[in-house]
Order: C-alpha cells, then structure tokens, then sequence
C-alpha cells in the first residue's frame, strides 16, 4: 500500500502499522501490539476503528479463551496486492 492509497482509505500511520503486523505475522494478540507512545486504551481504539470497517475481526484464542487475537480479514488482506502475490510466489516455489 502506498502512503497515497492510505490517505485515500483514511488510513493512518497507527492504523497501518497495525494491518501490516497483523499480514506479516497473521493471527496476533493486540497485546503483542505494543509501540511506543501508544498505549493499551489507543491500541484497542485502533482495533475497533479497524473492526467497524471490516478490516480485522476479534476471535477468541483456542488455546488460551481470555486471549483475544487479532485477524485480518479478506478486505483488510486486499488492501497489499503487493504482498499478497509475493506470498503466493514463495508457495508456489518451495
């Protein structure tokens, strides 16, 4: 995703940042999101920002049901054309 292709989705630094933890190491607790000068309220702020426009869902962990990981979702994952055909490449070649 380009900067201008954010701006044109209303997507800002923190929001992308968290999209693109969330596709380069899938399905991740919002704890496990931690940066600084952010804290846990903003974090969960962001989730339900991202959540409300179908781009993450909340689920429960099935190892641990208090943990609340999150996921991205297909709109959210279509948002990195880019990344998603790299991802596609590395398959098909191992």
């Amino acid at each position: 995703m380009t900067y201008k292709e954010a701006i044109e989705q209303e997507i800002n630094v923190r929001d992308l940042y968290v999209l693109t933890e969330l596709l380069e190491k899938g399905d991740i607790p919002i704890s496990s999101l931690q940066m600084k000068n952010i804290t846990t309220a903003a974090l969960t702020g962001i989730a339900d920002r991202l959540s409300m426009r179908r781009l993450i869902v909340r689920k429960r962990s099935k190892q641990d049901r208090r943990s609340i990981l999150l996921s991205l979702t297909e709109k959210g994952r279509s948002l990195f054309p880019d990344k998603i055909e790299e991802e596609e490449k590395i398959e098909l070649t191992e």
